[in-house]
C-alpha cells in the first residue's frame, strides 16, 4: 500500500542522514517530528548529488547527475517515485511549498563543481554560494512549514546563516589544496589572496552574518527554533577555534569536541525552554 511505501521512503532518508552525518542527525532530533522528517528528505537528495560529485569518480558522473536531476523533476511532476529517496522528497516539496528554482540553483552549483568550467574563481565561488543559499532557503521553507509570509520575513536571516556556514567551510578548505589561495574570491569580499589580513576580514564578516542570522533564528517557529539555534551556537564555537588557530594550520581537522558539543546542546535547550534566546 502507498502509506507503507511512504513510511519506508521516510525511513530511508533518516538512515542516510544518520549514516553520513551523525552530528547533524543529532541536531535534527531537536526539531519537531514532522520538520525532522522533511529535513531528512531534503538531505537525502542533496547527499545523492554530493556523492556523485565528490565520490563517484570512477563512474560517468555527468550521466549520474543528469539522471538524478531528471528523476527529481519526474518525481515532482508525477508526485511519486519508485526511488524511496525521491518519493519522500516530492512529498516534502509539496507539503513545504519548496520552489523549483531553488532546486535548479542547487543542481547548477553541482554541475559547476563537477565540471569546474567557470572562467574565473569569482564565477566558480559565486555559484558555490548560490548553491549553498538554495539549500538554506529550502530548509527555511521546511522550518516554516511552507508559510510564505513567514518565509519572506525570515529569508534574509537564512541567507546570512548559509553564507556564514559556507565561509567557514571555505576557511577549513584553504589548506587542503582544493582551493587556490592566490586566486581567492569569497562572495562579497574583495580578497586577492589568503593571508592574515584576509583571514581576519573573513572572520569579521562571518561574525556579522551570524549576528544577522541570530535575529531571525529567534523568530522561527518553536518546532524548528532549537535545532537551528544549536547549529548557530556550534558555528560560533567552530569559528572561535578557527580564529585562535595559526593561518597555516587552519583546516577541516579543526572541530568542536563532543564534550563542548554536549554543552552547546544543553545550554541551548535550557535557553530555548526558558524562552531567553
Amino acid at each position: 500500500m502507498k502509506q507503507l511505501f511512504d513510511q519506508v521512503s521516510n525511513q530511508t532518508n533518516r538512515r542516510i542522514l544518520h549514516a553520513y552525518n551523525k552530528s547533524f542527525s543529532l541536531a535534527t532530533k531537536l526539531l519537531s517530528k514532522d520538520i525532522r522528517n522533511h529535513i531528512c528528505n531534503l538531505y537525502g537528495v542533496l547527499r545523492c548529488a554530493d556523492e556523485i560529485v565528490d565520490s563517484f569518480t570512477e563512474y560517468d558522473q555527468e550521466y549520474l547527475l543528469d539522471g538524478l536531476y531528471y528523476d527529481v523533476e519526474e518525481a515532482i511532476k508525477h508526485k511519486i517515485s519508485l526511488n524511496p529517496i525521491l518519493n519522500a522528497f516530492q512529498d516534502t516539496f509539496y507539503k513545504c511549498n519548496l520552489s523549483t528554482h531553488l532546486i535548479h540553483d542547487f543542481m547548477k552549483g553541482m554541475y559547476i563543481a563537477l565540471k569546474k568550467d567557470c572562467n574565473t574563481a569569482e564565477a566558480y565561488n559565486t555559484n558555490r554560494f548560490i548553491a549553498a543559499n538554495s539549500v538554506g532557503l529550502m530548509s527555511l521553507h521546511i522550518f516554516v512549514y511552507g508559510d510564505k509570509t513567514k518565509f519572506k520575513a525570515l529569508k534574509e536571516g537564512a541567507i546570512a546563516l548559509s553564507n556564514a556556514l559556507q565561509k567557514i567551510n571555505i576557511l577549513q578548505d584553504l589548506n587542503s589544496g582544493e582551493l587556490d589561495k592566490e586566486n581567492l574570491f569569497i562572495a562579497d569580499l574583495k580578497l586577492k589572496k589568503f593571508d592574515v589580513y584576509a583571514k581576519d576580514k573573513i572572520i569579521c564578516d562571518i561574525e556579522e552574518q551570524l549576528k544577522r542570522a541570530y535575529r531571525d533564528i529567534k523568530r522561527l517557529p518553536k518546532s524548528s527554533r532549537l535545532g537551528v539555534y544549536v547549529i548557530y551556537k556550534y558555528s560560533k564555537k567552530l569559528l572561535s577555534a578557527i580564529k585562535d588557530t595559526p593561518i597555516s594550520e587552519v583546516s577541516s581537522k579543526i572541530h568542536v569536541t563532543k564534550y563542548k558539543k554536549s554543552i552547546v546542546v544543553a545550554s541551548a535547550y535550557v535557553q530555548h525552554k526558558l524562552n531567553i534566546l
